[in-house]
Parts: C-alpha cells; sequence; structure tokens
C-alpha cells in the first residue's frame, strides 16, 4: 500500500513525517460510554437530533446538537470546485459519494463558501469544544464513530449521533487511500502556507488526532451551525520598536452570517524570508530599569505561580543598542524577547547566524543561531539557559488549563495557526517564530517555537526547548543537530 504523507507531529524537537496509518497504533480495545475517566461534560441522552435541507442542490442532512453546538452528523455532499481547490468521491465512485459524502481539498475560497447558508467551516476551537464535550481527544473518537463501516474491530458507539464514517482520504500523489480505517475532517484553521489542521479519528483506537495536512490532500468535511469569524495568522511583535509590515505580518478573516458565508480571505503570512544583515558590535551589557507590575487579567488562582509576582523590567545590550523586555519569575530573569545580536563572522571559527533584513521581522523573530553561535551570543552577565533552566521555568508557571501551558505564555498577537489566543500573563512573549532552514536561510514561520539550550548530548548533538503550537505541549528534552538554526533566549547568571 501506497502511504503518502499526510501530516506532520514533533518528535525530539523534529518535524517527522507519518502516513494515515501510523497514527498513534496503540489502544485497539473497545470502550462503552461508561469508561471510567472519559471526560463527558455532555450526556450523550440530552443531544437532540433533526434534519437540514441544502438549498443548494437539494440535499437533506440529520443534524445534531450536543450542548450548545448543532452540527451536521452527516458528510458534506456538496459538489464543490473552484480554481484552488475540487470534490471528489472515493475511488471515484458515484456510490461512494453517496454513502461516504464528497472528498474536498482545501483552499480559501472552499473555506469560506462550502458549507450551506447558515453554517460554517468549523475552526479549530469548535473542534476542541466538540472533543471536550464528548470525552476528550483520549476518548471521544469511539463516541463519535459511527456504528459500522470501521475495520478490524473499530466501530464506535456513535453515543452523541455524529456517526464519523470510515471515509479514507485522497492523498497529495492522487491515490485513495484507507477507506474503513480512517476518517478526516478539514478545520478553517491554517497552520502554515501550505498546510492546514485538521481532525481525524483511526480504526486502531479511540483517539481523536489533530494535526496539519496539506491543503492537497482530499478529506471530509463537517459544517457546523452559526456565525463566526475566524482569524488567520496575524503576525505582530510586542516589542516596543516593532511596527507593523507588510511583510512581516498578514491577518484577516473569513465571516460567517446567519444568511450565508460573507467574503473575505484567509492569509498565511510568508513562509520565507530570505537574505541577512551584516552589524558589527562591541562587547558587555549596560544597567537595567526594572519594575514590578502585573499583566495578568486572569484568575490568579488558576496558576501555580502568581503572575502578579511577576517582575517586569528592561535591560540594553551595549554591544548594538538592542533593548529587551526581561521577567523575573522566581530566583530567574529572563529575556522577553528573542536574541537579536548578530555576532561578527570569524573565519577561524564555525559560528554562523541568520538575521532578517527587515527591521520589524527582526524584532518579532529575533535572529536564527547555530549551537556553536548561539553558545556564545548572550551578553555578558547572561548564558544560554540549559533543559534543567528551562524545566524550572515551566515547572514554577504549569497552568490547570486543559489545554496546555502555551496560553498562559505565548504572545496574544503572535501567529494564530492553531487558534491559540494566549494571554501571555507572565509577559514572556513567546511566539511561534519557527525555525531557519540551515540552506536556504528562509525562515519558515509558525507551528513552532524553538529555543537552543547549553546541554550537550554528544558533539555533534545539542539540546532544544520546543514550543508546539499545533500539538499546544512544549518539549525540554529533545536534541537536534549543531547546524541547525534556531532562536535564542538569555538567563541572567
Amino acid at each position: 500500500m501506497n502511504k503518502s504523507t499526510i501530516g506532520r507531529f514533533w518528535f525530539n524537537g523534529m518535524f517527522a513525517v507519518i502516513s494515515a496509518s501510523t497514527f498513534f497504533a496503540c489502544d485497539s480495545s473497545s470502550s462503552s460510554v461508561s469508561d471510567p475517566g472519559d471526560g463527558i461534560t455532555i450526556n450523550p441522552l440530552e443531544v437532540e437530533t433533526g434534519s437540514i435541507t441544502d438549498n443548494r442542490d437539494g440535499e437533506t442532512y440529520r443534524i445534531v446538537t450536543i450542548g450548545e453546538q448543532t452540527w451536521m452528523a452527516e458528510n458534506l455532499k456538496y459538489n464543490y470546485s473552484d480554481t484552488d481547490a475540487s470534490s471528489y468521491c472515493y475511488k471515484d465512485k458515484d456510490s461512494n459519494c453517496d454513502k461516504y459524502g464528497r472528498l474536498y481539498t482545501w483552499s480559501e475560497d472552499m473555506a469560506r463558501n462550502i458549507c450551506p447558508s447558515g453554517w460554517h467551516l468549523p475552526d479549530n476551537e469548535d473542534w476542541k469544544t466538540l472533543i471536550n464535550s464528548t470525552g476528550g481527544v483520549d476518548y471521544a473518537g469511539r463516541k463519535l464513530k459511527a456504528k459500522s463501516t470501521w475495520n478490524s474491530d473499530g466501530n464506535g458507539s456513535d453515543a452523541y449521533s455524529f456517526t464519523a464514517l470510515a471515509a479514507g482520504f485522497r492523498n497529495t500523489s492522487k491515490n485513495y487511500e484507507e477507506q474503513g480505517s480512517y476518517a478526516s475532517f478539514w478545520s478553517a484553521t491554517r497552520y502554515d502556507y501550505s498546510d492546514v489542521l485538521y481532525w481525524s479519528l483511526n480504526a486502531d483506537n479511540k483517539l481523536v488526532i489533530r494535526d496539519a495536512g496539506n491543503r492537497n490532500n482530499a478529506f471530509s468535511i463537517r459544517c457546523i451551525k452559526g456565525s463566526k469569524t475566524f482569524y488567520y495568522s496575524s503576525m505582530r511583535s510586542s516589542s516596543s520598536s516593532a511596527k507593523s509590515s507588510s511583510s512581516a505580518q498578514s491577518s484577516s478573516s473569513v465571516q460567517s452570517s446567519s444568511s450565508a458565508i460573507s467574503s473575505s480571505s484567509i492569509r498565511s503570512s510568508s513562509s520565507a524570508i530570505s537574505s541577512s544583515s551584516a552589524q558589527s558590535s562591541s562587547s558587555a551589557i549596560s544597567s537595567s530599569s526594572v519594575q514590578s507590575s502585573s499583566s495578568a487579567t486572569s484568575n490568579s488562582s488558576n496558576y501555580k505561580y502568581d503572575p502578579a509576582k511577576v517582575i517586569h523590567g528592561t535591560i540594553t545590550d551595549s554591544r548594538d543598542g538592542q533593548e529587551y523586555k526581561t521577567v523575573t519569575i522566581g530566583n530567574q530573569t529572563w529575556m522577553a524577547e528573542n536574541l537579536r545580536y548578530e555576532i561578527p563572522r570569524d573565519a577561524a571559527d564555525t559560528v554562523d547566524v541568520f538575521c532578517p533584513q527587515d527591521p520589524d521581522t527582526l524584532a518579532l523573530v529575533g535572529c536564527y543561531y547555530t549551537w556553536r553561535a548561539a553558545i556564545k551570543a548572550c551578553p555578558n552577565g547572561w548564558v544560554l539557559p540549559s533543559q534543567s533552566n528551562w524545566k524550572t521555568l515551566i515547572n514554577q508557571i504549569s497552568w490547570t488549563a486543559p489545554w496546555g501551558i502555551l496560553e498562559t505564555i505565548c504572545n496574544t498577537n503572535s501567529l494564530t495557526y492553531n487558534s491559540i489566543q494566549g494571554n501571555d500573563v507572565y509577559g514572556l512573549n513567546i511566539t511561534p517564530s519557527g525555525t531557519c532552514n540551515s540552506i536556504t536561510k528562509k525562515i519558515i514561520f509558525g507551528g513552532s517555537a524553538e529555543f537552543w539550550t547549553s546541554t550537550a548530548l554528544n558533539e555533534f548533538f545539542h539540546g532544544i526547548a520546543v514550543f508546539s503550537f499545533i500539538n499546544d505541549n512544549l518539549k525540554t528534552d529533545s536534541y537536534t543537530e549543531h547546524s541547525a538554526f534556531k532562536s535564542v533566549r538569555c538567563l541572567k547568571r
């Protein structure tokens, strides 16, 4: 079987490629609605069912109301196409469209026009609400899957009458795969220029998996009722020196209304910014001004470390005059911005650094360093933090929120490929600055923030702290080759 790539996941700090058939091949046991610890927040007996008719083609669909959401209980069958997207029947057979619905590639026009009047393509938050309400990512799969069409004893209980069918998909090589084993549903939330977030179910387990897939895959679609505005890849810097720039910022919205899906556009930030600027600098760091303040607006009882105790300040790097915000959390003082210092090049050394030429982009993401550059990049009195330093930070500020720590430390106005609207209550200003290709020197924005640590695995591999915006988690024990380009945050000695 040709297992074409449809998504990516994080493993040891690096994107690894996986196929549909390798998603979490574990936990194949059955589950009933009454599974202990299944996380259900809405009683399946309280769902309401009904039907709607799509006036565009006369197709009638079952619908189900789960909590405050009303979803189609069948896959969309509308025969849609535009200049950038198309729809297909599995194996090009009409009978599969009748049973499983159509499979759609993703485009901006598709995202705003695919659903009937008064309905919209669900975004990542819509899907999260559904999954949380029906058992969470560990259990909802069984409760949402249909009682038939699934292979390997993978049928579900269909407890909520959502009736997710094992419709399979069409991959980027135009091959049809995994009918009977796999269901995948597009969201309206972009991950980067070419990839979009989607949610999937597998015959092998009762999980619901969120991932990012190339828009040229053809997946199923479920529509959700109501109006909603979707925001895509808003790129802004919290740095006082940063300004809005067309090269570093792109934001717009898709507006749905009760009468139709209105016109607007979805855009993603540039995925490639090339060229660098050379700067020569001296050394040392100037005095810092420190003040205690709190930007926290959330209930402090939700946080392990009270945001009101954070001390905010600034420092100026006398080597190049760059000013940085700082935060003191417990016994640690961190730079609250990515380092922007361009190390003078030494022909006898192997250090390398890439700094975006555009000043607004530089203020937003900082420079990207190889490990040998990163280890000597911090100003006098500051150091490259170890993996242990990162763990100390994370242990201090761990939050009880169900969707992870990123919502407490990412910048509210950062790239939002995963619909994470962080409150950044600690002022750490973690933005998904992505990574820089070590060969092309092109920046790939979004999806993650990756920082070098001083920890070495061996001569060639060194530690990184990875904040994954697609999985809402972070890893402080990952490693990658020292020649890779990553961001740097400095820690005060």
